[in-house]
C-alpha cells in the first residue's frame, strides 16, 4: 500500500536543492526528468522531520549514556514528482506530512511555488466508473452523536445510506475496485487529495506507484 498527497500547482520551481528552517525538511530534484503518459515529470527527493511528544530515553552520544526528554525528532523521507505537463505536484506522503511539508515550502520560498490547492476528486465520476466499492467513510448530519459513519465489504455501494452520501458530497473517503490500463486495481480516494494504491504495481517502486497514480487519474479523465 502507497499513499501519494496530490496537488494542483501552477508553479514548481526547484532547481537546486533548498533546506527548511531549524533543520525541519528539505527538497532537492533528483536526475533527469521522466516522460510518462506523454507528461514530463521533475523527480525530488524531500525530507520532513517532525516532532514527537512523547516520553523516550535517548542516548548522550558523548557519554553514551541515556537520558530521558519528553519530545523527539522523526525523519520522514520521501519521492515528490512535478507533472509540469499538467501542472500536478504528487508527495509520496500521507496527508499529515505532506501538509505541513507543503505549507513549510509556500512559507519560505514563495516565488518558487505558486497558486497551490488540494487536488479534488469527483466521487460522482468514481462511482460510476468502479467495478465494486470496498469502502466508504462519510459524515452524518443528523441528531445522534454520531459525527461519521464507515462500511467495508463488497457491495458497499448497494447500501442506501452509502449512495446517498455519494450523491449529498459527504462522503470522505472511498475505496473501489476500478480498471486502470486494462486490470482491476483496488484504490482509495480522499476528499482531501490523497490518492491510496493498495494493488501492488509491476513495478514495485516508487516510479512504478507514480505510473498508475498517473494511469489512474487518465482512466478517470477519460470518463
Amino acid at each position: 500500500m502507497k499513499s501519494l498527497s496530490i496537488y494542483n500547482v501552477n508553479k514548481f520551481e526547484f532547481v537546486e536543492s533548498v533546506s527548511l528552517p531549524d533543520s525541519s525538511g528539505s527538497i532537492a530534484p533528483v536526475g533527469k526528468s521522466l516522460t510518462i503518459n506523454r507528461d514530463t515529470v521533475l523527480p525530488f527527493t524531500c525530507t520532513y522531520n517532525i516532532i514527537i511528544n512523547e516520553d523516550i530515553l535517548a542516548k548522550d552520544m558523548k557519554n553514551g549514556t541515556y537520558i530521558p526528554t519528553e519530545s523527539y525528532k522523526k525523519s520522514n523521507t520521501f519521492s515528490g514528482f512535478f507533472d509540469e505537463t499538467r501542472n500536478l505536484l504528487l508527495l509520496m506522503a500521507p496527508a499529515a506530512v505532506s501538509k505541513n511539508f507543503i505549507k513549510e515550502l509556500e512559507n519560505n520560498y514563495p516565488n518558487k511555488i505558486d497558486k497551490l490547492s488540494t487536488y479534488t476528486f469527483d466521487f460522482h465520476n468514481i462511482h460510476s466508473f468502479e467495478r465494486g466499492a470496498r469502502g466508504i467513510y462519510f459524515n452524518v448530519d443528523d441528531d445522534t452523536d454520531i459525527d461519521t459513519k464507515h462500511f467495508f465489504g463488497n457491495g458497499v455501494q448497494e447500501n442506501v445510506e452509502v449512495q446517498d452520501a455519494i450523491d449529498n458530497d459527504k462522503a470522505t473517503y472511498l475505496m473501489a475496485k476500478i480498471d486502470v490500463d486494462n486490470k482491476e486495481r483496488t484504490i482509495g480516494f480522499s476528499r482531501k487529495g490523497t490518492l491510496v494504491i493498495y494493488s501492488k504495481p509491476n513495478d514495485d517502486s516508487d516510479q512504478g506507484y507514480l505510473q498508475l497514480a498517473l494511469d489512474t487519474l487518465l482512466a478517470l479523465s477519460q470518463q
